[in-house]
């Protein structure tokens, strides 16, 4: 899968927040996303 995002954008959501958008491409790899309920309700 090949991501794609504003380099401008990203530094100042890196700067402001600590989030860099090339770390995100581990979160989508393709494999399937496992949920299980939360005992606080109606949470996943």
């Amino acid at each position: 899968m090949d991501f794609e995002w504003s380099e401008s954008k990203r530094l100042t959501v890196l700067t402001t927040r600590g989030l860099d958008f090339m770390d995100a491409q581990a979160f989508f790899d393709g494999r399937p996303l496992i949920t299980v309920p939360s005992p606080r309700g109606e949470e996943e």
